[in-house]
């Protein structure tokens, strides 16, 4: 029995590519994210930016764990049944 793999691979693709894509968002914004603490009130305008930079964050932050989680997993099941697959056919007596 041949194992076919393009769907398993696809999905690894598109999990790594889309790990990526927020990875680079993330990456992005956070280069422009205002890391200084504002306490004098001329700058209350931009608490809020901060704040809102920082949710941003966050939810880049919770997808990129679950997109590297995901992919990490699919891999290794990815892995798995490849090397499965190759143990089978090299214990099939060639006929």
């Amino acid at each position: 029995m041949r194992l076919n793999t393009s769907l398993l691979v696809s999905l690894w693709l598109a999990s790594f590519a889309g790990f990526l894509a927020v990875a680079g968002l993330r990456l992005k914004l956070g280069r422009s994210e205002d890391d200084h603490l504002h306490v004098l009130d001329q700058d209350a305008h931009l608490v809020g930016d901060q704040a809102a930079t920082a949710r941003k964050l966050d939810r880049l932050d919770k997808w990129r764990t679950v997109l590297l989680t995901a992919t990490l997993v699919l891999g290794i099941a990815l892995a798995a049944l490849m090397v499965y697959d190759a143990w089978q056919r090299g214990s099939m007596p060639n006929t």
